[in-house]
């Protein structure tokens, strides 16, 4: 069965964003073609994983999957916000020895977009902090509401407006 109150909550948005609808993809596309550089092929590593995860807990929020929010999410979110953050500054360290090349506004567009994405999943680790201080995810949700006894079924429940009170045995 779909969910779609996912739809409504800026975290599955700023999951399309990390698909890379937007940033993911344009974050790699540009330098794709020097693939063998490291920095080139880290830059594709982080755009391609974090298209295919991000997807994969698009999927997973459409279904209705919750077990993908709070700490799994933060867990993934915190790794590649590590990922982002060193591809950003590879390539943007980059950018200072590429004076002469004819590819430094394709490598531009490349650490623009890195650090976007980096910005990206900053916002993804405040909306999991916050699925988890609401128990998402933990499997700590609140406290369920204790069920009224029921004089039939429970000849030893205490009859509503009286006082049960116990006695100790001596």
């Amino acid at each position: 069965m779909l969910d779609a109150g996912a739809l409504r909550t800026p975290g599955f948005w700023l999951r399309v964003v990390q698909a890379s609808l937007v940033f993911g993809i344009i974050a790699f596309a540009p330098v794709a073609e020097y693939s063998g550089w490291s920095r080139a092929d880290f830059a594709i590593f982080c755009g391609a994983v974090t298209m295919l995860a991000s997807l994969a807990l698009i999927a997973c929020l459409i279904l209705g999957i919750s077990a993908v929010r709070g700490l799994p999410s933060l867990i993934y979110d915190g790794l590649f916000w590590i990922f982002w953050l060193a591809c950003a500054a590879a390539l943007s360290d980059s950018l200072s020895s590429m004076n002469g090349w004819g590819c430094k506004s394709r490598l531009q567009a490349s650490v623009a977009f890195s650090w976007l994405t980096w910005f990206a999943f900053i916002a993804s680790i405040f909306f999991d902090v916050q699925d988890l201080r609401r128990g998402a995810g933990t499997g700590l949700g609140a406290p369920a509401a204790p069920a009224a006894p029921d004089a039939l079924d429970n000849k030893d429940a205490t009859p509503a407006g009286t006082t049960a009170v116990a006695v100790a045995a001596v």
